[in-house]
């Protein structure tokens, strides 16, 4: 442990250091990271936008993209929250950086939106209506099942107990 840290009483982790980084720094470092995790996730938005037209009012870009974000950050947010082991800076960035960034610019409920509402009035009702309800019902069912592979990827069982307990 360096000169000047503590540990937390309830994760044991190094806490209060002297002599790092200003938190000045450490905000700048926090924005550039979700700063490229925003980028990437919005190209990646871009292209898989690209890969297929309209169907009836279903748009396969976004509904993908919207589903990939969704498992994305319902994961990585379980499974960080689970590995105390971890540094809380490094969960902290790692977060920021795939989460808030990644996911963030990855995922667009205002297209989405915007979407079902142009092929609402082209006519495609059916259509909009099976896309928006289909983005909904599946990020829920996609979210929870995530955050439980989550769990289990970070060595714990489902509902708090972890590899080695039994209840």
């Amino acid at each position: 442990m360096a000169h000047g840290q503590s540990r937390d009483g309830n994760t044991g982790e190094a806490v209060g250091t002297t002599g790092g980084s200003s938190p000045e720094g450490s905000r700048l470092g926090m924005a550039l990271v979700v700063f490229i995790g925003g980028a990437l996730g919005t190209w990646l938005r871009w292209v898989l936008g690209g890969i297929a037209a309209p169907i009836g009012g279903f748009h396969p870009g976004t509904f993908l993209a919207n589903m990939l974000a969704c498992t994305g950050y319902a994961f990585l947010t379980s499974y960080l929250a689970a590995r105390t082991d971890i540094a809380r800076q490094r969960r902290d960035y790692t977060g920021r950086a795939l989460g808030m960034g990644l996911c963030g610019g990855l995922s667009t409920m205002s297209t989405m939106v915007v979407e079902v509402i142009q092929d609402v009035m082209e006519g495609h009702i059916l259509g909009s209506l099976v896309y928006l309800l289909s983005s909904f019902i599946l990020a829920l069912a996609l979210a929870a099942i995530m955050a439980e592979l989550g769990q289990t990827a970070a060595g714990r069982r489902p509902h708090g107990t972890s590899a080695g307990e039994s209840r």
